[in-house]
Parts: C-alpha cells; sequence; structure tokens
C-alpha cells in the first residue's frame, strides 16, 4: 500500500496576512502606540515636504506678450515664517536667483500676520532678491491673520512695511506698467479674498473695453478669486494659497 502524500498548502497572497493584521483585536497600547507611530510619521513628512524646495518651470503661451524674447517670472509662495527658520527663506532666495528671472513675484502667506524676529533676516534676505531683480507681493489670508475666523482680519498687516522696506513693491487692488524682456505689461493685483479686501474696479478694465492690450498679469494669494475677477481683462493669473498641491 502507499501512503497518500500530504498536499502542500496554498501560499497566503499578501494581502490577506495584512487583512489578518487589521483584524486583530489590538490592545490599547498597541493602538496608542500605532496612532503614534502613525502621527509621527505624518508630521515628519510634512515637515519634510513643505522646505523641500524644486523649481517647477511651466511655459504658457500667450499671444498678449510682444517681448523680444520670452518672459521669465518665478513665483513664489506661502513661507509660514512662523513656522519655518530664516535659512529655509535664503535657500529660497538663492534658488531664485540662479534662474535669472525677468520678475518675482511673491504670492503672500509671509507670516500670522507679522514676520518672527530678527525681522533683519527677513529684511536681508528679500533684499538681496528685490535689489536683483524687480519683486512685487500681494498679501495672503496669514498676513491679515485669518486662518478661518473673518473677525481676526487685521486691515494693514506689519508684514506689508517689512515687504517695503525690503525693497519689494506691495500691491493691493493696484497695477503698475511694466518693461521687461523687451516688452511692455501690466501687472495688477487684488486684496485678499478671504479679507473681504478685493477691489477689481481699481486695477483691473472690463473684458468689453480691451480690443488690443498688453499682456496683463494678475497677482492674488487665493486663486478662489478667479469667479469674482471674471469679468475682468487679465491674462494669466498667479497665486499660492494651495502650497503647490
Amino acid at each position: 500500500m502507499t501512503t497518500p502524500s500530504a498536499e502542500t498548502p496554498a501560499p497566503v497572497s499578501f494581502w490577506r496576512r495584512m487583512g489578518g493584521l487589521f483584524s486583530r483585536k489590538l490592545t490599547w497600547r498597541q493602538s496608542l502606540t500605532t496612532l503614534f507611530v502613525l502621527a509621527t510619521s505624518l508630521y515628519l513628512w510634512m515637515r519634510f515636504e513643505a522646505t523641500w524646495l524644486r523649481v517647477r518651470e511651466e511655459a504658457v503661451a500667450i499671444p498678449a506678450w510682444n517681448g523680444q524674447r520670452p518672459l521669465k517670472i518665478v513665483l513664489m509662495s506661502d513661507f509660514h515664517l512662523d513656522y519655518f527658520d530664516y535659512g529655509y527663506l535664503e535657500r529660497t532666495v538663492n534658488l531664485v536667483l540662479a534662474q535669472k528671472p525677468d520678475l518675482v513675484l511673491l504670492g503672500g502667506d509671509f507670516g500670522t500676520p507679522n514676520v518672527p524676529e530678527p525681522e533683519i533676516e527677513f529684511l536681508l534676505h528679500l533684499g538681496n532678491l528685490a535689489h536683483a531683480v524687480p519683486t512685487y507681493a500681494c498679501l495672503g489670508n496669514h498676513d491679515h491673520g485669518l486662518s478661518f475666523s473673518p473677525d481676526t482680519t487685521i486691515r494693514n498687516p506689519p508684514v506689508a512695511s517689512l515687504l517695503e522696506e525690503a525693497g519689494v513693491k506691495v500691491l493691493r487692488n493696484a497695477r503698475v506698467d511694466l518693461e521687461v524682456a523687451g516688452g511692455r505689461l501690466v501687472l495688477a493685483s487684488v486684496g485678499e479674498i478671504w479679507a473681504n479686501d478685493m477691489d477689481p474696479e481699481r486695477c483691473l478694465e472690463r473684458e468689453a473695453a480691451f480690443a488690443a492690450a498688453p499682456l496683463t498679469l494678475l497677482l492674488a494669494h487665493n486663486p478662489d478669486c478667479k469667479e469674482a475677477v471674471a469679468a475682468f481683462h487679465w491674462d494669466l493669473l498667479c497665486s499660492g494659497h494651495t502650497h503647490a498641491g
């Protein structure tokens, strides 16, 4: 007689093993440890991602541009210097200067509502930028002291004076005419929508009034303002707020 051979057990898939792991009842100590590890990992990733500097290039063809060469604009936004040190700002400025831009736009949220001490560091690094390249800024919701509560609005954030002292031109419902890269353009900027500071009538023309206009750039912290400016003429909206997400 022959002894029947034992059947080889079927391999257990990875996903089945994982399902078994998560179906186990964890003790409260194991649960707390798991939550702590997940929360710590998320925090460390957020800190790393927020200070991970990289350059993302976007080519935008706009018929209104009449310059002698392509216009190179750098948009920087959401420094949140009350959370990060000035070394982060210095590295960012050096990276921008290496791109040799024609124009630099700062999209707001520098601090809440002011930058931390020593303020001289802020003036030094942004001064180096503004003295090398024409640099313009708008203010963000955090600069007005706003996270989600409109009751804490600061109408004249101290950071605006610091930007001006550093040589950065702050635009709030204002516009400037510029000549760069062998061409003419209009740079306009509306106030922060969350602070109810928007007044596009002061810096933009109605769309119907334009037949042939120079390139018009619109700088605004929050891209959600696009509906409020839809009836006005502009070619490209430059915004921050989303942290490049």
